[in-house]
């Protein structure tokens, strides 16, 4: 089986581990004034150049981003797992196995050249599928516009003023998010559509409703099928 897919989770897990690691070195002005977003930036033209599909997936911490990766086909999907954290929805330990233990299909980078050097070395192999995706996870942050409107937006480190807008760069945003229904049940759902407040988007067509399940397996085959 080709891998279809890659996941790197998260973003924002990748940016805290180089912030803290330029505290750590005591690198004062790289970590309070970098454009931490760059980086990410670096990283979505990589992929895009090897080929690469990339779906920016953002949401608050436990709103079920992670979980997307459930439905996957076991061998269709590598997992970067910058959080550091065991997989979280039943069967993920049999596929991708620990922190301590994890499979080949289960990668811990401690920094973007980690990923782009192992997409490399996959790619000379011969691995992917002719069309892979690459699903990039992030937090959202809430900030306050000039004209004093809240808004939502993918979260970088730093202290500069203008921040480059990753979601600009892309052209399928989704937005995780919890929904209590009628029953008082929690549904974890993707929403596909942007509101007043936010850069969610995807292209004309590709989802049949505002809102879809968290499962990245009906995200490739909506593109497959666009």
């Amino acid at each position: 089986m080709k891998i279809k897919s890659v996941v790197i989770d998260t973003l924002t897990g990748l940016m805290e581990q180089e912030y803290a690691e330029a505290g750590r070195r005591k690198m004062i002005d790289r970590v309070k004034w970098k454009d931490w977003a760059l980086d990410v930036a670096h990283l979505v033209d990589f992929l895009r150049n090897e080929g690469f599909v990339c779906v920016l997936v953002v949401g608050y911490p436990g709103s079920g981003k992670s979980y997307g990766i459930k439905t996957l086909p076991e061998g269709s999907n590598v997992w970067y797992n910058c959080d550091k954290k065991n997989p979280t929805w039943q069967g993920g330990k049999a596929v991708y196995g620990s922190i301590n233990t994890p499979t080949k299909f289960h990668v811990l980078p401690k920094s973007y050249d980690d990923i782009m050097n192992h997409v490399k070395v996959l790619k000379s192999k011969d691995v992917f599928d002719a069309e892979p995706i690459a699903f990039l996870i992030g937090h959202i942050e809430d900030f306050k516009t000039k004209d004093g409107q809240i808004r939502q937006k993918f979260k970088t480190l730093g202290s500069l003023t203008n921040k480059l807008d990753i979601e600009a760069k892309m052209t399928e945003v989704l937005y995780s998010e919890v929904i209590m229904d009628d029953n008082d049940t929690r549904k974890y759902l993707f929403r596909t559509a942007a509101q007043p407040t936010d850069s969610c988007r995807s292209s004309e067509g590709m989802f049949p409703t505002e809102y879809i399940s968290n499962d990245f397996r009906v995200i490739i085959e909506s593109i497959n099928n666009y």
